[in-house]
């Protein structure tokens, strides 16, 4: 299950009730692992750092009409990675940018995994559920 940031709520407010200009993302959003749940401020965990991971970018949601859900079309694959401190998956975060940016959604994992120096982590397609609630 996922949620939305501090963030995505506020310009979602200002955009909707406020006619304030947002630039949405769009395509342009990049899914992120962490070691717990980010939070809505996006500071309650730490993003992984292994030598070999990257945010990767997704582009491709399924939305089956009037669910107010959303799913990734394709596996989402991180790594293999190649070394650094082993690293617990516990939660993603979904952002705006490849590197910084502002963080839009996040959750939790439904299995933390230990990942070992050439693992790699996969959310396999229809995996990543984000819901509007």
């Amino acid at each position: 299950m996922s949620a939305f940031s501090d963030y995505l709520e506020d310009e979602l407010i200002d955009h909707i009730l406020r006619n304030g200009a947002w630039a949405t993302p769009g395509l342009q959003v990049w899914v992120a692992l962490f070691d717990g749940d980010p939070g809505d401020a996006g500071v309650g965990a730490t993003e992984c750092a292994m030598t070999g991971y990257a945010r990767q970018q997704v582009n491709a949601w399924d939305a089956p009409a009037g669910t107010g859900t959303t799913e990734n079309t394709n596996a989402i694959t991180f790594g293999p990675m190649t070394g650094g401190v082993d690293f617990v998956v516990g939660g993603f975060g979904i952002f705006d940018a490849n590197a910084a940016g502002n963080l839009l959604f996040h959750g939790v994992c439904t299995a933390a995994t230990l990942k070992n120096t050439g693992d790699q982590y996969q959310f396999a397609a229809g995996a990543l559920d984000i819901a509007l609630q």
